[in-house]
């Protein structure tokens, strides 16, 4: 049986709707619903007691901030077979549970799956993104494609995007926690938690398989949008890639300043999502310098 968990933070007009559409499964294809209330002071709690007489939801206090501390949690207290992982900010329809429990019937060799993810502006599209194809930006709004037809995760590939991923018990036995120092922490953007625990999973000879059909949404809030939040996003990429590749660097000026020409000129011709994806690089570029001088002071 499918555990659902969610893990959330100061967001509950986004975990009401979330509730509201997991309404709609059916109660047979699922064990329960875990609402791991991070660090909450909003009213988290008293929005998962409304739900309580319509879905069978646990709520759980974690008073450790940070996104991998409430998964940890997650892992610990669910009671199912399996543990589906989605963010609190997402919307869900009954096909998308229906994939998960066919594949853990029909893939029994496979120990984690993922599935598509599409953002919903909820009528809000910014007018300025005129390309859907930016690619830090779709890595920012939480959009993961890898097509039409169920894929077997390899190395070179993306693996499951962090809102919408399912987990066999026997994988969590082997593997253990997230790491603590990656993920988002409160309102701070950081990164490479799941891509973390995806790639010690291959490097332990385990398995994953892309769900075509295991398609969310993700309400991505156009609001959110702005230098600082781009910048800081940014940094926290940087981060991640020098500790989950080791791709280190202790230079950023003239990668910044290259970055920071070219955004310019982009705004100029109008395309402000290619200005923004500059900026962004230039987070990405001044964060690997700052874990880099970390890693290498800590020698």
């Amino acid at each position: 049986m499918i555990s659902i968990a969610i893990c959330t933070h100061n967001r509950v007009e986004q975990l009401e709707d979330l509730l509201v559409s997991l309404l709609a499964l059916r109660s047979s294809d699922f064990e329960e619903i875990l609402v791991i209330a991070n660090c909450c002071t909003d009213e988290t709690h008293e929005k998962v007691s409304d739900f309580q007489s319509q879905l069978p939801i646990r709520l759980i206090l974690e008073d450790k901030l940070g996104l991998s501390n409430a998964r940890n949690r997650a892992l610990k207290e669910f009671s199912g077979t399996s543990i589906w992982f989605l963010d609190d900010d997402t919307l869900v329809d009954q096909k998308a549970l229906s994939a998960y429990s066919l594949a853990l019937n029909n893939y029994q060799q496979y120990t984690y799956f993922g599935g598509p993810i599409s953002v919903d502006w909820r009528d809000k599209k910014p007018n300025w993104l005129r390309s859907d194809d930016v690619s830090l930006l779709r890595g920012l709004f939480g959009v993961f494609d890898l097509g039409e037809t169920d894929v077997r995760f390899r190395k070179e590939m993306l693996g499951p995007y962090g809102a919408n991923f399912l987990l066999r018990r026997e994988l969590i036995d082997a593997l253990g926690d997230f790491d603590v120092n990656l993920g988002v922490r409160g309102n701070i953007a950081g990164r490479g938690e799941e891509s973390d625990y995806f790639s010690r999973a291959m490097d332990q000879g385990f398995d994953g398989m892309y769900l075509a059909e295991a398609r969310i949404r993700h309400c991505f809030q156009s609001e959110r949008i702005n230098l600082g939040y781009l910048w800081r996003y940014g940094v926290q990429k940087g981060r991640a890639e020098v500790n989950l590749r080791n791709d280190t660097s202790r230079r950023w000026i003239g990668t910044a300043g290259y970055q920071l020409l070219a955004g310019i000129w982009q705004l100029l011709k109008g395309r402000r999502d290619y200005f923004y994806q500059c900026w962004i690089n230039m987070g990405i570029a001044r964060g690997r310098v700052l874990s880099t001088k970390e890693k290498y002071s800590a020698l």
